[in-house]
Formats: C-alpha cells, sequence, structure tokens
C-alpha cells in the first residue's frame, strides 16, 4: 500500500526547495499550476505544484483533495505534502509529489534519453499501465483527470509509470472561466 504520509510544508520550507521558484528548477506548466522540480534539506526530490492563483479552489475543494483523495493504485504519484498559507496577503496552496528517478515521460520522449533504447516490451508495458491506471480513474474513482500528458507522467527505477495531479480535475472543474469536454469524441 502506498505511504500515506501527507504532511504540511510551509512556504518558507517550498522556497527553499525549489530555489525561490527559480526557472532552473520549473519542470513544466500544467492546467493546475507550475510545476517544480526540488530536494528537501533532508535529500529527499520531490515534484512541487504551485496551484495557479487566479484559479483559487475554495477551501472543501483543497482539503478534499489534501486529506480525502487516496488512490490505491501503484501507477498514481503519491501525494506527500502541501502548503496552504496566506503570506503577504496572497493565499498560498501548494503540492508536492514523490519525485521518481527516471524523471516524466515526456523527457523520454523527446529528451536526450529516448524510449526507443528501450526494449518494445517494456515500452509497450508502460502503455499498458497507463492505460489500467486510467481505467481505475474513470471506472472506478468516477474521476476524469483532465490534464493527462507525457509531461505529467513520470517513470520510476523500474521504469514503472505513475500519474500525477490525480484528483485535481476535483479541483478546477468547477472553474466557471474553463471549458471541459467530458464526453468521449473521435473514435
Amino acid at each position: 500500500p502506498p505511504d500515506r504520509e501527507v504532511r504540511m510544508i510551509s512556504f518558507k520550507e517550498f522556497e527553499d526547495i525549489t530555489n525561490k521558484f527559480s526557472e532552473k528548477q520549473l519542470h513544466g506548466e500544467s492546467i493546475f499550476g507550475a510545476v517544480y522540480e526540488g530536494t528537501r534539506v533532508d535529500g529527499e526530490e520531490m515534484i512541487v505544484i504551485k496551484l495557479k492563483e487566479h484559479r483559487r479552489p475554495s477551501e472543501t475543494q483543497f482539503n478534499l483533495v489534501v486529506n480525502g483523495l487516496r488512490f490505491e493504485h501503484k501507477n498514481i504519484l503519491q501525494l506527500k505534502g502541501y502548503c496552504d498559507e496566506t503570506v503577504e496577503a496572497a493565499s498560498k496552496r501548494l503540492l508536492c509529489y514523490e519525485l521518481l528517478q527516471n524523471g516524466s515521460l515526456d523527457r523520454k520522449i523527446f529528451g536526450d534519453q529516448s524510449l526507443t533504447q528501450h526494449p518494445w516490451e517494456e515500452r509497450y508495458r508502460i502503455i499498458q499501465d497507463i492505460c489500467k491506471v486510467l481505467q481505475y480513474l474513470h471506472e472506478e474513482c468516477k474521476d476524469v483527470h483532465m490534464g493527462i500528458t507525457a509531461g505529467n507522467i513520470w517513470l520510476d527505477n523500474d521504469m514503472l509509470p505513475k500519474v500525477g495531479c490525480c484528483g485535481l480535475s476535483r479541483i478546477f472543474a468547477a472553474d466557471p472561466t474553463q471549458i471541459y469536454n467530458t464526453k468521449v469524441v473521435g473514435s
């Protein structure tokens, strides 16, 4: 079973982890916010998501993600910590997840360490595992991810893929300024 300890982390510690949210630590942007890679003082590596301020989730929605949603699947990135502070009159909401050693799938597809160097069987297993976790989210959890990209799928030492940001669509789906299509389109 996944490690369920989700701890509160101060905004100051998140600044330290991400080197004050430096461009060097920035992994990319998602529909949920800026994604950083960083390391705690104790050496633990993590992914940090600085949630978009203009799409501030309600207290209930944020608490649901932090305290209420625990996914029981080997292919889901585990939430490790969060921040919910007011700093200089601005709300700061951040989430952190485990950082996996082989990085994100987009870097394996488009980066220097191409997946084409791995056997077809391993690449096919990665695809199957991603399909299984999406099936689990949609059918068992009734959760539509809405942010699935190669940058949001991370690979561990054994090339096991883990999908990140699960449950965040429940925060952002209620945003009246955005239009989301939840119907299947195409073939």
